[in-house]
């Protein structure tokens, strides 16, 4: 009359944890991105440091669309371009329509540590191209573009960070800058998550390695 219970059978542990951490299973909700709290209204062009200070003076977003650089101005005068990096613009937190830095011959490095959103739903891209000096561009709070992700003909360019990037609501173009490894185009692309890419990808004339 003095039985054992049998000792309690734990329960089995699933030790697959593959999945854990994987953006690609997490939901992402672009709407609950936070908008900018003083956003300038329109489109805007910067052409110097000059501008780039007097814009983070006041805003720290874009309702409309925002270009960077270039070397004419609206009359058709030149402008010197002195932009050398982005760093006088490192209030900005969201451009509403197409945000373009291109025709940049000084431009070294574009890292725009508070850079969140661009574009809306379908629209709005995100175009960095033909800037002869740019070594790096990295935007590491970046998590949706509405329209095209476009990074071509940067010779110079080593470095492309968007590690929080998880939408891309049309493109990707990544082409035609010699210096960078397409190896490490293909992990961003890959960290954005196939599904959340609304378009095509396109990866080619970049360095091999």
């Amino acid at each position: 009359g003095n039985c054992l219970e049998p000792a309690p059978v734990a329960p089995a542990v699933d030790d697959d944890d593959s999945t854990a951490g994987d953006p690609c299973l997490e939901p992402f909700d672009v709407s609950a991105i936070p908008p900018p709290a003083n956003p300038y209204s329109g489109h805007l062009h910067l052409y110097d440091r000059a501008d780039l200070e007097w814009f983070c003076a006041e805003w720290d977003g874009v309702d409309g669309n925002l270009e960077v650089g270039g070397t004419e101005a609206p009359g058709g005068g030149p402008v010197e371009n002195d932009i050398d990096d982005l760093a006088a613009l490192d209030c900005l937190v969201d451009v509403s329509g197409y945000f373009f830095v291109g025709g940049n011959a000084v431009l070294e490095r574009f890292e725009l540590p508070a850079l969140r959103h661009v574009g809306s739903s379908g629209a709005g891209s995100l175009s960095v191209v033909l800037n002869g000096a740019i070594q790096r561009l990295s935007a590491p709070a970046l998590q949706a573009i509405g329209g095209d992700l476009s990074v071509q003909g940067n010779p110079s360019l080593e470095r492309l960070e968007l590690p929080a990037l998880r939408r891309v609501g049309l493109n990707v173009y990544i082409a035609n800058n010699a210096s960078l490894p397409s190896a490490g185009a293909e992990e961003l692309v890959a960290g954005i998550c196939p599904d959340r890419i609304g378009g095509s990808v396109n990866i080619t004339g970049n360095a091999a390695r």
